[in-house]
C-alpha cells in the first residue's frame, strides 16, 4: 500500500510539473489531459485516478505553495510575530513566482486568493474576527497580484518592511 501512494506522489509531482511547462506555451483552456499526460509521461489512467480535471492540477500546485508557507508556523504567529509572517510568505511567494506569474496569465490568479481566504480562516464563525480576516488576506492578496505585476520588484524583505510599516 505504501509503494502505491509514493508513486501516487510522483505522478502528481510529474503532472504538476508538466501543466506548468504547458502553461508556459499556452493558457490552461488551451492545454488536453491528452497533451499533458504525454508531457509527464504518465498513463491517462494517472491523471484520472489523482485528478478529476487540469484546473485541479493547477489548484493543487498553488495549495502546495501555500502549505510550504505555513508549515512550521503557528496559527497566532500573524499576530504574534506579523513581520516575520509576512517575510516569511512573501519569500515562499517569490521563490515560487514562476506559478504565480502562469496563474495571471492563465487569468486564474483567484485561486491564489481562495488560498489567502483559506490560510486566513476567512469565514470562521466570528463575524468580526472573519471581516478583519477578510480585510488582511484580500489586502495581501492585492499585494501579492501588484508585486507580480512589477516583476517582484521590490525584493521580499523590501516589501515586508513597507508593509509592516503600514501596519505600526
Amino acid at each position: 500500500m505504501q509503494k502505491t501512494r509514493k508513486s501516487n506522489g510522483v505522478v502528481r509531482r510529474n503532472l504538476t510539473e508538466a501543466l506548468l511547462q504547458l502553461l508556459e506555451e499556452k493558457r490552461l483552456d488551451e492545454i488536453t489531459v491528452t497533451e499533458l499526460v504525454t508531457r509527464a509521461q504518465v498513463a491517462r489512467v494517472s491523471f484520472y485516478r489523482n485528478f478529476d480535471s487540469l484546473d485541479e492540477v493547477l489548484v493543487g500546485a498553488v495549495h502546495q505553495m501555500a502549505s510550504e508557507w505555513l508549515e512550521g508556523l503557528s496559527p497566532d504567529y500573524w499576530r504574534d510575530d506579523p513581520h516575520e509572517y509576512l517575510l516569511a510568505m512573501l519569500r515562499e511567494i517569490y521563490d515560487k513566482r514562476r506559478l504565480v506569474e502562469l496563474l495571471i496569465r492563465s487569468d486564474r490568479i483567484d485561486v491564489l486568493r481562495t488560498e489567502f481566504n483559506t490560510a486566513f480562516g476567512v469565514g470562521c464563525p466570528d463575524r468580526r474576527e472573519s471581516a478583519r480576516r477578510a480585510f488582511l488576506a484580500g489586502g495581501l492578496y492585492n499585494l501579492v497580484y501588484r508585486w507580480a505585476v512589477s516583476d517582484f520588484d521590490p525584493s521580499p524583505e523590501a516589501l515586508a518592511d513597507f508593509v509592516y510599516g503600514l501596519l505600526g
